[in-house]
């Protein structure tokens, strides 16, 4: 395994690790908070698949520069993505939840991967805040928008594998907030992808029983746009980290390998 720092538009390192493998290059993006040491085991079974992986951290997260759950424009954390892409040699991409959302946008914005693999991408929130919470939000987006916040998101949500959610919580690299502006941006982008159709083969895997992304606005998204899903009935948040990861993760392997499950 090989880290290295790359430099994003706006000259924020953010870092990359390289996992090995010597066929086609596939590209891990991590969810909100979460960093690469969570993906090990993803990486693995790609790369025992005959898959080249690498893995990005993007800005706030990780060992990459930049404030936790902040971003001033999501297009930061798309700047990121590119500059990952371009230092991969046109790999193709699995993104998880937040990552997920990211890549869309990219994908709005002209990136042309092979092909993509969203698990559980956060394109809505399944719990709904109170309205005034949702107001009070978009004010500090304009008056205090660095200030931070507590994400809400449970770890009990993640997978019923409870050692996942005792590692979560035990995780120094792990954070537990957001800003005004994160949330205002993370709407704003997903209104966005929810209105394109993705112009390279897109593949969804999703979990209804998903406590924290709104995966039936999801569902309905797919079917709208021509993206292949499958639902994974009873799953948590986490699918790759989920009682049964295994079958996921040879999922993930048979669309990078043929474009089908």
């Amino acid at each position: 395994m090989q880290s290295r720092l790359i430099q994003s538009a706006d000259g924020t390192r953010v870092r990359v690790v390289d996992f090995g493998g010597t066929g086609a290059p596939v590209l891990l993006v991590h969810g909100l908070a979460e960093h690469i040491g969570r993906y090990g085991h993803v990486a693995k079974a790609l790369v025992d698949r005959g898959f080249h992986v690498s893995m990005v951290e993007l800005r706030g997260h990780g060992e990459s520069e930049g404030k936790r759950g902040h971003v001033n424009r999501w297009d930061e954390y798309v700047a990121d993505l590119n500059a990952a892409y371009n230092a991969c040699e046109t790999p193709m991409i699995v993104a998880h939840s937040m990552g997920g959302l990211v890549t869309l946008d990219a994908l709005r914005a002209g990136l042309r991967p092979p092909r993509v693999l969203l698990s559980n991408p956060l394109l809505g929130v399944r719990v709904k805040a109170p309205r005034i919470k949702v107001l009070a939000g978009r004010l500090l987006s304009r008056i205090l928008p660095s200030v931070s916040l507590t994400n809400e998101v449970p770890s009990s949500g993640l997978s019923h594998d409870p050692a996942v959610a005792r590692a979560y919580d035990a995780d120094p690299m792990i954070f537990h907030t957001i800003t005004p502006r994160w949330f205002t941006e993370m709407e704003a982008a997903t209104v966005r992808v929810l209105a394109v159709r993705p112009a390279v083969p897109v593949a969804m895997l999703y979990s209804d029983a998903d406590p924290i992304t709104d995966t039936e606005r999801a569902a309905e998204w797919a079917a709208e746009h021509g993206v292949i899903s499958r639902d994974h009935p009873g799953m948590l948040h986490e699918i790759f980290n989920e009682v049964g990861k295994e079958a996921v993760l040879t999922e993930v392997a048979d669309w990078l390998e043929r474009g089908e499950f």
